[in-house]
């Protein structure tokens, strides 16, 4: 009994130094990057084949990234982490608006396969060095958007941002 009265007294003494913190501000989100604003379509990042392009995703606030492909190409986005979270999802959209890659950010940073949206030919991975690809074949022209969603673990007291570099690379379709 004593340990648990020990235990609960010291959480209290906890809280209102977290809250205080939380409160006055002292815990803040990381700054955007230069690349801001970027958080939609008509706001998007124009990429440039092969060149690469570093970010910050902030929780709360998306990065939109266009690169115009087709007809008959394969596109491929690679995404190399750089630094913080790391804890991405991803959407990528077609000519036309149309979904070809859903993910929606869970509590948990990650986003179960089962709730991964992808259309014939999309492919995500992972590759071994924590990188990843999503290669999108290009059967229309026009521009591709890929969106970037910092997500969250259940408990964090402070936004999460990750930093990447994003390439995007046009070839011909397999």
């Amino acid at each position: 009994m004593h340990g648990a009265v020990h235990d609960a007294a010291a959480r209290r003494r906890l809280a209102l130094p977290l809250a205080t913190l939380l409160l006055t501000g002292c815990v803040d989100a990381r700054d955007d990057d230069a690349l801001e604003p970027n958080d939609d379509f008509t706001e998007a990042t124009r990429l440039s084949p092969g060149d690469a392009i570093e970010g910050r995703a902030n929780q709360g606030n998306p990065d939109v990234f266009v690169v115009a492909a087709g007809p008959d190409q394969s596109l491929v986005f690679t995404l190399a982490d750089l630094q913080y979270e790391n804890c991405p999802a991803f959407r990528v959209h077609g000519p036309g608006g149309r979904e070809l890659l859903g993910q929606d950010p869970s509590s948990n940073c990650s986003v179960p396969e089962s709730e991964t949206r992808l259309e014939p030919g999309v492919v995500l991975r992972e590759l071994d060095n924590g990188d990843r690809e999503i290669e999108v074949p290009a059967a229309v022209e026009g521009d591709y958007f890929l969106t970037i969603i910092e997500g969250s673990e259940a408990d964090n007291i402070a936004p999460f941002s990750w930093d990447y570099r994003v390439t995007a690379i046009l070839g011909p379709a397999p």
